[in-house]
């Protein structure tokens, strides 16, 4: 006779649940981590770089929610750079701009504007429900509920 297979969880593990899609709205994250990486083959940009980062929501109803991005690091599609770099306050113009080291953004705190996407199928792809990040703006702009829908400053 066997033995039955046995686990061991860690209390992370036993406290997982589905994954939490936050609204539509505006949040404060941290940036928790980030990747280099290259377009895929056969894609439009194949092989040019991006960011992948990785965010957590910092306050209120979704605080502990993680949220990802990916960030193009290549002319013609700078403008999520652009505003990122301006919410981490580096001064951003027209021309060369040298891009900093991916570890020293990680832990910066920013806020994020984004809208909750339904799942679908693109370009046959099956794609999840996910959150999808509009813009970025400097986190001493105070965060506006995802409820929110007061037109005041």
């Amino acid at each position: 006779m066997t033995q039955p297979l046995k686990v061991n969880f860690s209390s992370n593990e036993a406290s997982s649940e589905a994954r939490v899609i936050p609204p539509t709205g505006e949040y404060t994250v941290n940036i928790t981590d980030g990747n280099i990486k290259e377009v895929k083959p056969g894609k439009k940009n194949t092989g040019k770089p991006f960011w992948q980062l990785t965010y957590v929501i910092q306050e209120g109803p979704y605080d502990g929610v993680s949220l990802m991005s990916s960030v193009m690091l290549f002319d013609g599609a700078l403008y999520s750079f652009a505003q990122l770099m301006k919410a981490l306050g580096y001064d951003v113009n027209a021309g060369d701009f040298v891009v900093p080291d991916l570890q020293s953004i990680i832990g910066q705190t920013i806020n994020v504007k984004g809208t909750k996407k339904p799942a679908e199928t693109k370009d046959g792809q099956e794609l999840n429900e996910r959150f999808e990040i509009r813009y970025y703006k400097s986190a001493g702009k105070p965060a506006a509920s995802a409820a929110s829908n007061s037109l005041l400053p």
